[in-house]
């Protein structure tokens, strides 16, 4: 058959309802031979968004679920995925240390702590971590500090690992030339923190990745419809197509505001 969405190619191509980055399921339930290759694409852009874009990406990485083996591992701390923000985790310093970038450093092991940062210290006694990674890009970086006003900056502190350390050095000799690395790097004291919060910024995308992820499921198990059914047009729409935030509004009825104390605000 013709892919159900429309474009008018064949739909030669097997789509997961449940997506790979979820990790395996028992009986799974393929698409099959409803969707095009290009289409099913566009799937795959909606699906990085939700698995890392969202809460899902912070519970991932709590659970220690894993995708397919040969895709890249992307900590959704560091860096965003399909046009979200990463994720951040801020809390307050108990120890007297400056505040700086937290969360998930370590994909393997699920540990919280003090990301790989630039530490920004400013004048007025405020402090923003950026978080690099040893292949972090030089104009990223100079991208990531852009709004940063450099003159009122104090003091600046590198914290990254043994392995990377150098590496993000170079990285900033190319964006800072007379940065310095030193041939004595002090270690890291311990830091604790309290009043830990994660907070994580979606696009629309994440929403049309939910509803994909229903629909599709749903023609994995109802047999008799094959998804290209006029009913379905508008959440076909709505799937493919970029539009506005706002337009959530016609397919999410009830919004939760979850309080992981016990708590959940309507």
């Amino acid at each position: 058959m013709k892919c159900i969405y429309g474009c008018g190619r064949d739909a030669t191509s097997q789509e997961h309802p449940l997506p790979a980055a979820f990790g395996s399921f028992k009986n799974y339930p393929a698409l099959n031979d409803r969707i095009c290759a290009d289409c099913n694409g566009k799937c795959k852009i909606l699906d990085e968004q939700v698995s890392r874009g969202g809460d899902e990406g912070l519970f991932r990485m709590l659970l220690g679920i894993r995708g397919r083996k040969h895709n890249k591992k992307a900590n959704p701390f560091y860096q965003g995925s399909a046009g979200a923000s990463r994720l951040t985790m801020t809390g307050e310093p108990l120890s007297g240390q400056p505040k700086s970038a937290l969360g998930i450093d370590d994909i393997d092991t699920g540990a919280f702590g003090e990301l790989r940062q630039v530490l920004f210290i400013f004048k007025n006694g405020t402090s923003l971590g950026i978080p690099v990674t040893a292949d972090t890009p030089p104009e990223r970086f100079k991208a990531l500090i852009s709004d940063i006003d450099l003159s009122q900056v104090e003091q600046l502190h590198l914290y990254a690992d043994k392995e990377s350390i150098e590496a993000i050095g170079r990285m900033l000799q190319r964006v800072w030339p007379k940065f310095y690395l030193g041939d004595a790097m002090a270690p890291r004291e311990t830091a604790s923190y309290g009043n830990i919060t994660v907070d994580f910024t979606v696009t629309e995308r994440y929403f049309r990745g939910l509803a994909k992820i229903g629909f599709h499921y749903f023609l994995s198990q109802i047999s008799r419809y094959t998804g290209a059914e006029d009913i379905f047009k508008d959440i076909r729409a709505f799937i493919m197509t970029d539009g506005p935030l706002e337009r959530i509004g016609d397919f999410v009825l009830l919004s939760l505001v979850c309080d992981l104390s016990g708590s959940i605000n309507t």
